[in-house]
């Protein structure tokens, strides 16, 4: 969904792996959106720029074989109009790998929205040479009827698709750099309406400690 179309800086914090005992771990992320520049959304100022716009506050447990379970809380600090502001939702899903990575997760918004969002994925990271890879992904989705009318649609169904590409370089073991570009698309504009924004692209920086 085009929720600005202008740039952005996305900051995050992740804390990840920690033991709870019988394979399952806890992990907790804290992800902004901060816009550069002002941003238009079908001709109207959507998101002022210079201050952060969201807040997202993520809660997992990693749980044995693969499968994850969480709950995600949305602050919106400037929202668009007609979109619903703070929501939550919670999520289960599995993630395997089988020479490719594959995942499907299910998302039910229990609070603005009171819908359901299905993702389906499958990834693959190819090395070109040490401490630089290139990653390729293919995902889809379907919504619900609550779902799909948040987001000006009429009826549930198959929601969108997206492809996304990205090279890495990794000068040390905690560093990681990389640049991506990716393209999503609407698989039925009943469900979600065409979007003003189809490509996507920018810069990543990681350090972990």
């Amino acid at each position: 969904m085009t929720l600005q179309d202008a740039p952005v800086l996305q900051p995050w914090l992740d804390l990840s792996g920690v033991p709870l005992g019988k394979g399952v771990s806890l992990g907790v992320n804290l992800w902004t959106n901060f816009p550069v520049k002002d941003a238009f959304y079908e001709g109207q100022l959507a998101v002022e720029g210079g201050a952060f716009s969201e807040i997202a506050t993520t809660v997992t447990l990693s749980l044995p074989k693969g499968f994850d379970l969480g709950f995600a809380e949305y602050t919106m600090l400037r929202t668009l109009a007609g979109r619903p502001a703070d929501t939550g939702e919670a999520f289960v899903g599995w993630t395997g790998s089988f020479g490719v990575d594959v995942w499907v997760y299910g998302y039910y918004d229990v609070q603005a929205v009171d819908g359901f969002y299905l993702e389906l994925g499958v990834a693959r990271e190819f090395a070109i040479r040490p401490r630089l890879t290139t990653t390729l992904q293919l995902q889809a989705g379907a919504a619900s009827r609550n779902f799909a009318l948040a987001c000006w649609g009429t009826k549930a169904g198959a929601f969108d698709y997206g492809l996304l590409g990205e090279l890495s370089f990794a000068p040390s073991e905690k560093v990681s750099l990389g640049v991506r570009l990716g393209y999503v698309g609407s698989l039925d504009h009943d469900v979600l309406p065409e979007q003003p924004v189809s490509f996507y692209g920018g810069f990543t920086t990681s350090v972990g400690f």
